[in-house]
């Protein structure tokens, strides 16, 4: 704390007067406890007040001051929260600190902290869990840390800024999608990704568990919206749930993923909105087929269906399809919409119905207000 001033020590205890509790755990003065949590929710409650009162140059020595006390005290830690762009991998005791670590969220932005990454590499090969929130840019300390965890399980990445993204970068993250291949992931998320990258996610990886996956496929990248679906019915036999959105004029690419995964447990389909998606008659047509293909085709531990506004079912199908699942294990039902003018009281009487039978195992209450407007 060689050079934390009395101004910043004032800050923290000010903020604590009135829960004294705290002051005798807090985080820089006993670390017997410490937890990585302990670090993000900290320094927020710090940053807050010294931005309030214009001490960013103070800030900067506290935080500087505070990840060498985090690091030096804090052994073999399993969790992580990185949002900071210090150089963490070069302070002692990084090694001891982050060597074990298995969980690692990153929430900066990755372009800024490329080069810690590439640092940190060397330290952390053994991620199971990661997750990468904005992974807008080219960035080689982020492709050489991934590269470089061959244990990984759970992956998440998201792009949300995509649209502020050059050509150049693009390309660049594509080529690295395109390669990677984690053959023990079991889970993947991914949020506007290049649809063909995260295709060749899916095909090098293989037998992933568990997919959820959005995207806008715009343009040419349309195409992959029906890949995808052929793409998981081949190399993911094992998946157990699905969450992926899609234009009703490809929903009959997941007739596939029925027919071929027996383990299928769980469907999480979203409609996109389109100005030219054909009547109200032949929406019913495709989506009650798709229903009759889980009554028909699905596994038999099949139990969670979940749909938003932009699906349309006919009366006499829904009844249907209810009546045919009767026997089965009940089946979650699971409607994501507050409002829906074309799920009408009919309908909303016949899932009810078949709830109070045991046939459908979620509260069906919140749909009575589904088409009040």
């Amino acid at each position: 704390m060689s050079q934390l001033v009395e101004d910043c020590l004032r800050i923290i205890f000010t903020e604590l007067k009135y829960v004294p509790n705290s002051l005798y755990s807090c985080i820089l003065f006993f670390f017997r406890n410490f937890t990585s949590s302990y670090q993000r929710y900290g320094l927020e409650l710090i940053k807050e007040s010294i931005y309030t009162n214009d001490y960013q140059k103070k800030y900067n020595i506290l935080e500087q001051e505070y990840y060498k006390l985090f690091i030096n005290n804090c052994k073999n830690i399993t969790d992580f929260r990185w949002c900071t762009t210090l150089p963490l991998y070069q302070y002692p005791g990084a090694s001891t600190c982050f060597s074990q670590l298995r969980t690692l969220y990153i929430t900066d932005n990755q372009s800024w902290i490329s080069d810690k990454l590439l640092g940190m590499s060397q330290i952390c090969q053994d991620i199971e869990n990661l997750e990468l929130l904005n992974c807008d840019r080219d960035t080689p300390g982020l492709i050489k840390f991934i590269d470089n965890q061959k244990n990984l399980q759970s992956l998440h990445l998201n792009n949300y800024v995509s649209c502020e993204m050059g050509e150049q970068d693009i390309q660049e993250w594509n080529k690295y999608l395109l390669i990677s291949s984690f053959p023990k992931l079991q889970y993947l998320e991914t949020q506007y990704l290049s649809p063909h990258g995260v295709c060749r996610l899916i095909e090098n990886s293989q037998n992933i568990k568990e997919i959820n996956t959005r995207n806008h496929f715009l343009g040419e990248e349309a195409i992959y919206n029906i890949k995808l679906f052929k793409v998981i019915a081949k190399n993911c036999p094992n998946i157990e749930s699905l969450s992926v959105n899609t234009y009703l004029k490809n929903l009959g690419g997941v007739k596939e993923i029925i027919l071929n995964c027996n383990k299928l447990r769980e469907l999480d389909i979203s409609i996109n909105f389109e100005d030219d998606a054909g009547n109200n008659h032949e929406r019913e047509i495709i989506c009650d087929e798709i229903l009759n293909y889980l009554l028909n085709y699905s596994p038999r531990n099949f139990d969670e269906f979940s749909f938003n506004e932009r699906w349309r079912f006919s009366v006499n199908n829904l009844k249907n399809f209810f009546e045919g699942w009767r026997g089965r294990k009940p089946i979650e039902f699971n409607p994501r919409f507050d409002k829906c003018d074309h799920f009408t009281q009919k309908h909303i009487e016949i899932v009810q119905k078949y709830y109070d039978e045991g046939v459908i195992d979620i509260d069906t209450r919140f749909l009575y207000s589904a088409n009040n407007y």
